[in-house]
């Protein structure tokens, strides 16, 4: 029993750490709001789709970096999950942007493209706008 409350405790424990490091995004300066911003203004002008959603994800990382979430991006991915928007599809998204790492020739589609770019977005726009 008494391992019971220690797990509880612990489950308890573990989220409200997750909830602080979140409550960090509001220390997001506004210069690097900005800079991720104008990142993502860089993204959308890539004519190649599958460099728009390589460099999509790294706009979404760095932005993740600065709320000190650590970790690979995957796990990043974990911790925000109560906290980003529509996470099934920035899951594909992220998911997709392996594929185009991971397999040689991979060619992802435009309609591919522009559904894990406007995952990804969405997350810029909730920490940054």
């Amino acid at each position: 029993m008494l391992a019971l409350y220690i797990l509880i405790g612990l489950a308890i424990l573990s989220v409200l750490v997750v909830a602080l490091r979140i409550g960090r995004r509001q220390k997001i300066s506004p210069q690097t709001k900005r800079k991720l911003l104008q990142m993502w203004d860089e993204v959308e002008k890539h004519d190649n789709d599958n460099q728009k959603v390589l460099e999509a994800e790294k706009v979404v990382e760095m932005l993740f970096r600065e709320m000190e979430i650590q970790g690979s991006f995957a796990t990043k991915l974990k911790t925000m999950e109560a906290f980003i928007p529509d996470k099934e599809k920035v899951w594909a998204a992220h998911k997709l942007r392996n594929q185009i790492a991971h397999e040689p020739g991979f060619k992802v589609s435009r309609s591919d493209t522009k559904h894990a770019t406007k995952a990804f977005r969405k997350i810029i726009l909730k920490y940054c706008s």
